[in-house]
């Protein structure tokens, strides 16, 4: 029962862990060239992919010193964000899969 209580009790004044570095806030799409210019000048990103996907449009990725982003450039010109993350590292050509 003292155990009960003493869990009880450190739940009831536990404090939540601060908050990591909480990514700015991005807009979910954007006309492409204002995607590429917030990306550059907000995490120092530049594209270093693009690839057609056949009727959705040109998916791109860019990185930066800390950071990555994914996106997806439709044919009307709009720039979605996919997916964004910190962390990266390179895989050298012919490293096996």
């Amino acid at each position: 029962m003292k155990r009960l209580a003493f869990i009880l009790l450190a739940a009831l004044f536990a404090q939540p862990a601060p908050a990591q570095d909480t990514p700015r806030q991005m807009p979910r799409c954007a006309p492409a060239a204002d995607m590429r210019a917030l990306l550059r000048d907000a995490f120092d990103e530049r594209r270093r992919f693009a690839g057609l996907i056949a009727d959705q449009g040109v998916l791109e990725l860019y990185s930066g010193p800390d950071s990555w982003s994914l996106t997806l450039t439709r044919p009307d010109g709009t720039a979605c964000l996919i997916a964004a993350g910190y962390d990266h590292f390179l895989i050298p050509p012919g490293e096996p899969a």
